[in-house]
């Protein structure tokens, strides 16, 4: 429902820019807590993170589930534009949900 109201309000063909986190691989994660913990995070704050992590929703499953909630509020395929381990932004044009 977000999606097809951004896409109600952006002028045909009006580029998005949207970045989320697609998949949930628990290696990735690791490295994703590794790499934190030798930029200097402390323990306590990595262990808060971790169960703040666990206890969300889980993200969109993937790259193509990801296609389709944007083909059904009326965006093009998305292109990728940056992935960091299990976050990704994507860049698409809002479509005919935005002209009707």
């Amino acid at each position: 429902e977000l999606l097809r109201e951004v896409a109600r309000r952006l002028k045909p063909d009006a580029p998005l820019v949207i970045g989320c986190r697609v998949g949930k691989d628990p290696v990735l994660t690791d490295v994703e807590f590794r790499r934190l913990r030798a930029h200097g995070i402390p323990q306590e704050e990595l262990d808060h993170r971790r169960k703040l992590f666990d206890a969300k929703v889980t993200p969109i499953e993937s790259d193509a589930a990801l296609a389709g909630m944007l083909e059904q509020a009326g965006f093009t395929p998305p292109k990728p534009l940056f992935v960091s381990l299990q976050f990704k932004v994507f860049l698409t044009q809002s479509g005919t949900a935005s002209q009707g």
